[in-house]
C-alpha cells in the first residue's frame, strides 16, 4: 500500500519535482553542512584579503601623493638651478669676453692650461712636457700640489717673449 501511495503522489507532483525530491533523498545533509561552513570560511578569508589589499591601496595611495610632491618640488628646484647656472654661465662669458678685449695679454697667460705630475710619477727626475701652446717645460723638481710651482721649473724661450717668461713666474 506505501508503494501505492508514492505512486499516487508521484503522479500528482510533475517529473521535475519527483526529481528533486528523488535527489533530497540521496543527498547527505553532513556533506551539506561541510560544504556551507567550507564556503563561509572562505568567504571569511576572501573578505579578510579584500581588507588588507584596500589599506594596501590606501597606504600606496598616500605613499604615492607624498612622492609625487616631492618630486615635483625638486624638479622646480632642479629648474630653478638650471635657470641660475645658465644666468652664471652667460654671466662668466661675458665677463671672459670683455675681459679678453681689454686685457688680452694677461687674459691669454691666464688661459694657458696647468701642467701637474700624477702620482705615479717620480718628482726626482727631469721631465719634459708640452702644453697645447707648443711650449715644452722642463722640470728638474716638479711641482707637487700646493706648492709653488714657479721655484722649481724654468721654461724655455717662447717665440713670443710676452708669453713664455709671466707663465712660469705668476703663482
Amino acid at each position: 500500500m506505501a508503494e501505492a501511495e508514492t505512486s499516487v503522489e508521484s503522479c500528482k507532483l510533475s517529473a521535475s519535482e519527483a526529481f528533486i525530491q528523488s535527489l533530497c533523498g540521496v543527498i547527505n545533509e553532513h556533506d551539506v553542512k561541510s560544504l556551507i561552513d567550507g564556503q563561509k570560511l572562505m568567504l571569511t578569508r576572501y573578505e579578510k584579503t579584500n581588507e588588507m589589499l584596500i589599506n594596501c591601496n590606501a597606504l600606496s595611495s598616500s605613499r604615492l601623493q607624498v612622492a609625487t610632491q616631492e618630486f615635483r618640488r625638486y624638479t622646480m628646484l632642479l629648474t630653478e638651478m638650471r635657470k641660475d647656472l645658465q644666468s652664471i654661465s652667460k654671466r662668466i662669458k661675458k665677463l671672459k669676453t670683455r675681459l679678453s678685449a681689454q686685457y688680452p695679454h694677461a687674459f691669454q697667460v691666464c688661459s694657458e692650461p696647468v701642467v701637474y705630475l700624477s702620482d705615479d710619477e717620480d718628482p726626482n727626475t727631469l721631465v719634459e712636457r708640452v702644453v697645447d701652446t707648443g711650449v715644452t717645460e722642463a722640470c728638474e723638481n716638479p711641482p707637487v700640489p700646493g706648492n709653488s710651482p714657479s721655484s722649481s721649473c724654468t721654461q724655455p724661450p717662447s717665440p713670443n717673449p710676452e708669453i713664455g717668461s709671466s707663465s712660469s713666474t705668476e703663482s
